[in-house]
């Protein structure tokens, strides 16, 4: 249906479809045109002409641009609103994850208040029962010394005989067993001719070696989970960093020093990259401090705890027996998750995400992204993700594509976003796509280059190596090396690269 503005345009000879400006400047074009003035000492008839055209096009131009004024208006006044509700929504969500947060921190000093209360009552109780005893204790202890005396006589009367009769069977028996034990002492000194054992206070024996993982985390970076191997006072390993997907190879020495009794230098590619300095307690762990090569002034702490192995014959029926009480409790803390018991899904999850179960994994990270029953935590958040999109898990990868694209726990890195994107949109996600696609828009051609050079790297190392960290999540597996290798731990710079080339290829 023709509107009552189509003339107007025609008049301006312009399409009704113009905008504000292509009126503006149609009128521009057509006034300077048909102005009177530029028909001065024309004929009576054509000046006529003239001043009627002027006339239709200053009309048609203050309609046109009054009509089309009132729909920017109305646009403008539509984003506005818009714009208001989202800041209104957005100011909402802060104040109730503040009021959340205070809320979390008031329980937290009433918990820690009744925990001291309690204390303070026990220890109360605990002097009381004490004195009580004490009390007890002298009073028996007046009523017994009345008669001490003859109990002691009667005692004494008793045993000195029974002393007299042993010193006259005894003495000569142990005559000959003193006797005895002294050549064997002396032929003990006499054939011990090994120097390694002699007056030597901080020796390790030759037979002290073993295979044991370490599981822990290096504060404000990463997971890790090393493998180590000793033998005597030298130490071997390697580990996976989930970070960059390489692995890093470990070699060392113990010291006996304290506080930091272990060295252990890491290697890339048979190049220096790291060192960490650490007191190794037998049995408990290892904790200390991570220095890397490239920044040497930036210490980093770490601290890691001694897991226990399974053996080859067991490690088969535990991992069968794991799967189904695993799957019982995660169950247990998915339902709790569900139903917005926070604090509880934790408690439960937690220890099967220690574990490497990727799904519990990636719910941590959840719980520590929204702040939902814990005080928001992204660079927490992150160092889940990690560990559960390493093993393949979609919605780990898209969630840490999404905190590295927004600058979330870790600085923002469009590339390492693409990658990831990149990789849980492999199966055709079309969510992991789309933001695939937002993170482009944004990069230089370099960091595109740099994101597919990341994500063929992750690719090529994801048969080996990722399969590799799953099997150290799971069972953390001692450090497979030759018997050779064990007898003579590297020293100088050439064996150290020998050895390094053999546990890379491992």
């Amino acid at each position: 249906m023709p509107n009552k503005y189509d003339k107007y345009f025609k008049i301006l000879e312009l399409d009704i479809q113009a905008s504000k400006e292509d009126v503006k400047k149609a009128f521009s074009e057509l006034s300077h045109i048909w102005h009177p003035d530029n028909y001065m000492g024309k004929p009576s008839n054509i000046q006529d002409r003239a001043t009627r055209k002027f006339k239709k096009i200053s009309t048609a131009y203050q309609i046109l641009n009054e009509y089309l004024g009132e729909e920017d208006s109305d646009s403008d006044a539509e984003e506005k609103k818009k714009a208001e509700q989202e800041r209104r929504e957005r100011e909402e969500k802060e104040r109730k994850q503040r009021d959340e947060n205070e809320r979390l921190k008031k329980e937290e000093e009433i918990r820690r208040k009744t925990e001291q209360e309690r204390r303070e009552r026990e220890e109360k109780e605990k002097a009381n029962k004490k004195h009580q005893e004490e009390k007890s204790k002298k009073k028996n202890t007046a009523q017994d010394s009345e008669f001490s005396w003859w109990r002691d006589f009667l005692s004494w009367a008793l045993i000195l005989p029974l002393l007299v009769m042993g010193l006259i069977v005894v003495v000569p028996w142990i005559d000959e067993w003193t006797a005895d034990i002294g050549d064997k002492a002396s032929h003990k000194v006499v054939g011990n001719t090994n120097p390694k054992t002699n007056g030597n206070k901080n020796s390790q024996p030759e037979s002290l070696s073993w295979k044991r993982s370490f599981r822990g985390k290096i504060i404000d970076r990463q997971g890790l989970t090393l493998n180590l191997e000793r033998n005597g006072d030298n130490f071997i390993g390697y580990y996976i960093d989930v970070h960059e997907m390489k692995k890093k190879i470990l070699i060392g020495k113990f010291d006996n020093k304290f506080p930091r009794n272990l060295v252990l230098d890491e290697y890339i590619d048979g190049k220096k990259s790291g060192s960490f300095y650490g007191n190794f307690i037998a049995g408990k762990g290892i904790d200390g401090e991570y220095i890397s090569q490239s920044e040497p002034n930036n210490k980093l702490k770490f601290k890691l705890k001694e897991i226990n192995t399974p053996t080859t014959e067991s490690r088969k029926t535990k991992n069968e027996s794991r799967k189904v009480t695993n799957s019982h409790f995660f169950e247990q803390g998915l339902k709790a998750y569900k139903n917005k018991y926070y604090k509880k899904a934790l408690e439960i999850l937690q220890p099967l995400a220690e574990q490497g179960n990727d799904a519990a994994q990636y719910i941590l990270g959840l719980i520590y992204q929204n702040g939902q029953g814990v005080l928001q935590d992204y660079k927490e958040a992150v160092y889940w993700f990690r560990l559960s999109a390493a093993q393949e898990h979609r919605n780990a990868q898209y969630q840490l594509g999404k905190m590295y694209q927004d600058g979330q726990g870790v600085d923002q890195d469009y590339a390492l976003a693409h990658m990831w994107f990149k990789l849980c949109g492999s199966n055709g996600d079309e969510g992991c796509l789309k933001n695939q696609d937002i993170v482009t828009m944004k990069m230089t051609p370099t960091q595109i280059e740099k994101a597919q050079e990341f994500a063929r790297k992750w690719k090529s190392t994801k048969k080996d190596e990722t399969d590799e960290l799953k099997k150290m999540l799971e069972y953390s597996p001692p450090l497979e090396i030759t018997e050779e290798e064990v007898k003579q731990p590297p020293k100088a710079a050439p064996l150290e690269s020998n050895v390094i080339s053999k546990l890379e290829n491992k």
